[in-house]
């Protein structure tokens, strides 16, 4: 996902996975529970914190945003078509 399509996802609250595919792992998490911008040099890195609740205790995950994508299908196509409506309104 892009920095805007986490955001995106963050306020809309829908679910996403995280794909790590150094570790194997593929997991669906309800919603971004955070979303981190940070200082990387010169740009800025986003991130998203990712709670998972099917454990004892919580687990949270922090999650470069390469790793994190659209759960559904119909969540994505959506956001592509909100973001470049909002693009086409400017």
């Amino acid at each position: 996902m892009t920095g805007s399509e986490i955001k995106w996802a963050f306020m809309q609250g829908i679910p996403v996975r995280l794909i790590d595919r150094v570790r194997g792992l593929d997991i669906w998490y309800p919603n971004i529970d955070e979303v981190i911008y940070r200082r990387d040099g010169k740009r800025v890195a986003v991130s998203a914190s990712l709670i998972s609740r099917a454990g004892e205790a919580p687990t949270v995950t922090r999650a470069r945003m390469e790793d994190v994508f659209f759960a559904r299908e119909e969540d994505e196509a959506r956001c592509k078509a909100e973001m470049n409506t909002e693009e086409d309104a400017s």
